[in-house]
């Protein structure tokens, strides 16, 4: 679960005009997040339909990981014909997805044994339980080992884990996508009562040439979720073009 701030920009920020007055130099860099370009126009006396927003939300840490497995889910011990989607389990993954239907997506045409199964884990990242993806990867190997393989993952081996160099047991989740998401925009958005009245609609930022995406935007669901990641994505894309955002 994994949202992210999209900012799209047709020109530079530097030539971005408020509604009322210029925006002064503040082009942050690609590694910048969000957060940056929201604090140069606190810092520059701008006024910006943001500062509801950022006011009104709270955000927490999360870690995920996507784990390939060469075995595909029932070898796992999931014998239901459809694929496994758990949530609130065992922290710290309570999230657990078969996203093998991804696979055909993927190319792996050069390697051998091929993985045939891809597993999405999420939850949040509490404080105390790191801050690095080594943490995590840690904390994922504790999970598998102490609750997934005895609840839901009975037939579990390290083996079925996908690794090109063959490590021993845990070793091999440092072949996988491992993430701990902290910093800035790569933090989830909570959904608080009453907060819906303070999110942004994605071309109104009321600045020119800025629309915004993300499931923290104003969207028909308003919440965290990936359908609402991609709604807001859609009406950035339709606020560019139909002029919303203004030229």
């Amino acid at each position: 679960r994994f949202s992210r701030l999209l900012i799209r920009l047709k020109t530079p920020l530097l030539a971005a005009k408020a509604a009322s007055s210029p925006v002064p130099p503040c082009v942050p860099s690609p590694k910048k997040r969000n957060n940056e370009v929201v604090r140069a126009f606190h810092e520059n006396g701008i006024p910006s339909p943001a500062d509801g927003a950022t006011s009104a939300f709270s955000t927490v840490a999360t870690q995920a990981a996507q784990i390939w497995m060469t075995d595909p889910a029932s070898k796992l011990g999931w014998q239901a014909a459809e694929r496994a989607m758990l949530i609130s389990y065992e922290r710290p993954f309570n999230s657990w997805v078969d996203m093998s239907h991804l696979m055909g997506k993927e190319d792996w045409s050069a390697v051998s044994p091929r993985p045939v199964a891809v597993h999405y884990l999420c939850d949040e990242l509490a404080p105390g339980e790191g801050t690095t993806e080594v943490d995590v990867r840690q904390s994922l190997e504790a999970w598998i080992e102490n609750k997934a393989r005895i609840d839901i993952w009975p037939g579990f081996a390290w083996g079925m884990v996908y690794d090109p160099q063959s490590s021993a047991a845990g070793g091999r989740l440092e072949a996988q996508y491992i993430r701990a998401n902290q910093l800035g925009s790569e933090r989830y958005v909570t959904v608080a009562p009453k907060s819906k009245q303070y999110r942004l609609a994605p071309g109104g930022t009321g600045f020119r040439n800025l629309a915004i995406a993300g499931d923290w935007v104003l969207t028909e669901l308003s919440c965290g979720c990936l359908e609402s990641a991609t709604q807001g994505g859609i009406g950035a894309g339709q606020a560019i073009i139909d002029g919303t955002v203004r030229k």
